[in-house]
């Protein structure tokens, strides 16, 4: 949420918002508030006034402003179009254009749909909402911190998909395939977050009882009389996770 409130999402909001907003001032903007953020890299200086380069958790990204961000963050309907959907008889496409201008102004609509009419077609109401024209942006950070909200009054339980192979085939298990995407899913740090002893752990009896359920009956007969611990790591010895994952 720290990049919606003070990084880049807002400048670009900003720069779709103001009459003489550009890619140049947006690029400008960026290095002027984030020059001391270590996730912001300096891209060669040949370059430098149309990239910049942002540290992100998988690796760094170099990211070309040409005229292209501040004209595609721009969110409004084009007038022409708003028109046209407020003639048709169809609720579908009228429901579309309410629902953007609630989005926009943040509250209902008093008069219904001949009240959203008259505003398409009159300069001093569409004078009032210029500055405060839809942005992608702005609706990415307002879903955002919907989501945020949601998920703080929720009690979240999270899925992992891992792919046993890369072919998508029956009984094909890549020992490699399947460690590369733990460690892009970031779920091998969190093993090694909770072996340094947080209280959210697992006890091998009860993952004992969950690998039983998926070994093959020759290796859970085997260990049937041996401690919970073993069966654990025999279970990784048979998945080919490496000791040091």
């Amino acid at each position: 949420m720290k990049l919606l409130i003070d990084g880049i999402v807002p400048i670009l909001d900003e720069q779709t918002q103001v009459a003489h907003g550009s890619d140049k001032r947006l690029i400008s903007d960026v290095y002027l508030k984030h020059k001391q953020s270590p996730f912001l890299l300096m891209p060669h200086a040949r370059v430098r006034h149309e990239t910049f380069f942002i540290r992100h958790y998988a690796e760094d990204v170099l990211y070309h402003a040409t005229g292209s961000f501040t004209s595609k963050n721009d969110g409004t309907i084009p007038k022409d179009l708003t028109t046209t959907m407020m003639a048709s008889t169809s609720e579908m496409l009228l429901d579309i254009v309410l629902a953007g201008d609630r989005s926009l102004s943040g509250g209902g609509i008093e008069g219904g749909i001949e009240t959203r009419r008259s505003s398409t077609t009159s300069p001093g109401k569409r004078k009032k909402t210029a500055g405060n024209k839809r942005t992608v942006a702005g609706d990415f950070a307002k879903s955002m911190q919907a989501l945020t909200a949601e998920l703080g009054r929720s009690q979240c339980s999270y899925i992992r998909c891992v792919k046993p192979n890369a072919q998508m085939k029956a009984g094909v298990y890549d020992a490699q395939y399947v460690v590369t995407q733990l460690r892009c899913l970031g779920l091998l740090q969190t093993c090694e977050v909770l072996k340094v002893g947080l209280p959210t752990r697992l006890t091998y009896e009860v993952l004992r009882g969950q690998l039983e359920g998926v070994l093959p009956q020759s290796i859970v007969q085997t260990y049937s009389r041996r401690p919970n611990k073993e069966i654990t790591l025999a279970a990784l010895r048979i998945f080919q996770v490496p000791r040091d994952a």
